[in-house]
């Protein structure tokens, strides 16, 4: 009876816990939609200015040679002015296509006192510095999470466009206030949904990263600022986003 009375205590805190995460998320959504009813367009994009001037000072503080994309380029994949792959190409986010390497004439060879037949020694490899390798791990690690933000923006821009049809199509006695906030919830479900996708993927990059980079016995100060930061501006971007249904 005991046992049975534990298993439903737990079951009873983790319910709990979920219905708390549940109403955290439900709570942001709210206020982001929230912002997009009562602020201007101009305060909601001097937030995310804000915001990516916030981030810049991060890569710069840690010396990560990634440029992060513009408010301009954000709103052009978000308004379907640019593709993101066209923006990932840009900021150098794209993996590089190897060329063909250039043929060259073999040079002479220097007369070698080894006999003939003979290979050369091979040099021993230097063991790379964990501080050189460290740093090209964050590196790494932003370039994604920047990959990421732009195949968000992308599906949100699709999102926004999608919501847009559905209210042009409408009929004009059909346009009304009750009808457009039904278009808002029913476009906020989408993007719940990919944002929980998107939030677990960015969880996944950083703990890889957080876990190598405490392997090599580096500062891990980095991964708590960019997840810091990566929430700030998908709070921003998410009333900027429902801002255009308004």
């Amino acid at each position: 009876m005991k046992r049975k009375k534990r298993i439903w205590l737990w079951l009873l805190l983790l319910l709990l816990a979920a219905l708390a995460a549940l109403v955290i998320w439900k709570w942001q959504t709210i206020r982001a939609v929230h912002t997009a009813l009562t602020a201007d367009e101009e305060t909601i994009v001097q937030e995310l200015e804000t915001q990516s001037e916030k981030e810049r000072a991060i890569l710069e503080h840690y010396e990560i040679a990634v440029t992060p994309p513009t408010m301009e380029q954000r709103d052009d994949v978000l308004k379907g002015k640019l593709s993101g792959e066209e923006l990932k190409q840009q900021l150098g986010l794209l993996p590089e296509t190897p060329g063909t390497p250039a043929q060259t004439a073999p040079e002479a060879s220097e007369p070698s006192d080894s006999p003939a037949g003979a290979a050369a020694p091979e040099e021993p490899e230097e063991p790379e510095d964990p501080a050189v390798r460290a740093a090209a791990l964050v590196e790494e690690c932003v370039r994604s999470l920047y990959a990421l933000e732009v195949d968000m923006l992308e599906q949100l821009g699709a999102y926004r466009q999608d919501a847009l049809d559905e209210w042009t199509a409408l009929d004009p006695s059909e346009r009304t206030s009750t009808r457009k906030m039904q278009i808002i919830f029913d476009g906020l479900d989408r993007c719940e949904a990919l944002e929980s996708k998107s939030d677990a993927e960015v969880r996944d990059m950083l703990d890889s990263c957080r876990t190598e980079l405490t392997s090599l016995g580096a500062s891990t100060d980095v991964i708590d600022e960019l997840w810091e930061s990566y929430c700030t501006e998908k709070q921003s971007t998410k009333s900027y986003f429902l801002s255009q249904y308004t």
